[in-house]
């Protein structure tokens, strides 16, 4: 029982690397769920939405969330989880305002705002890392 309570002090002293992870493995799942998110541009519609990618996302998600809890104190790990994580959501930021730009369809600006949201709270969390 004292190892569950250690996992769990890890991941409550590491709040925000936790919400990072659980919106890294949302955003995977959502788009893995999601098989037709991006549209624009058109001959690269099946590459955009291409199940691998989304996978690799959740995984990202989840990797973090188990090393946050199992090994906090391992910073190149958590480093390259939040820089990885970081890239992932600065390019869909950029992909969902190329949407915007050139198709006029504003459905996904909310998400633009939440994934600079989100890469800033990467930024801060790798930066006190």
């Amino acid at each position: 029982m004292t190892k569950l309570k250690r996992y769990l002090v890890n991941l409550k002293l590491n709040d925000l690397q936790v919400i990072i992870a659980i919106t890294m493995i949302a955003i995977g799942g959502s788009l893995w769920y999601d098989r037709h998110y991006f549209f624009w541009p058109p001959n690269l519609q099946s590459a955009l939405n291409d199940w691998r990618i989304d996978i690799f996302i959740l995984l990202v998600g989840i990797v973090l969330f188990f090393a946050t809890a199992f090994r906090p104190d391992d910073t190149l790990l958590i480093r390259t989880l939040l820089v990885v994580c970081g890239g992932i959501v600065l390019g869909l930021a950029f992909l969902q305002l190329g949407h915007i730009i050139f198709t006029s369809e504003f459905r996904m600006g909310h998400t633009v705002i939440g994934d600079v949201v989100l890469f800033l709270l990467i930024l801060h969390v790798a930066h006190d890392r």
